[in-house]
């Protein structure tokens, strides 16, 4: 192999990975607005550290999470799997910061519990955060008006 062909072979390697590279470029701006939404924040919404959207969470927690963690949150046990009582969260193997019940939430823990992200938007997550932090141990309740 001649030092010409091995520069040339780069030169293609190079030109294909810029194309590539083009090509991704185009297909994340072409993804639809949604698609956005399926990202995690890096930080956790002042949401989550409110009184007033905990109140609102209780609502959405009762349409949606009741089901399977019970009015009060500790769990039903009726039910052929395991939920997280969300009153003792030494318990809970998904993590217990606003940003790990956000995704708990959003994604899903586990196969038992489903992701909401088709069907609850972002603040209505965070609502049911504030909810979440709001029925378990004194420290960890919203205090913010």
């Amino acid at each position: 192999m001649t030092s010409q062909h091995v520069k040339d072979t780069l030169r293609n390697i190079d030109r294909w990975r810029a194309e590539v590279f083009v090509a991704l470029f185009f297909i994340i701006l072409a993804m639809p607005a949604g698609a956005q939404e399926d990202a995690m924040p890096s930080e956790p919404n002042a949401l989550a550290f409110s009184k007033a959207a905990a109140s609102s969470g209780k609502s959405h927690y009762l349409i949606n999470c009741q089901q399977c963690h019970d009015a009060d949150g500790r769990a039903l046990t009726n039910i052929d799997f395991i939920a997280a009582d969300l009153t003792a969260p030494g318990t809970w193997y998904y993590g217990t910061t606003p940003l790990s019940i956000f995704r708990s939430i959003k994604f899903g823990a586990s196969l038992q519990m489903p992701p909401f992200k088709d069907s609850l938007g972002d603040e209505t997550i965070w609502k049911i955060v504030a909810h979440v932090l709001n029925i378990g141990p004194q420290a960890s309740r919203p205090d913010q008006d």
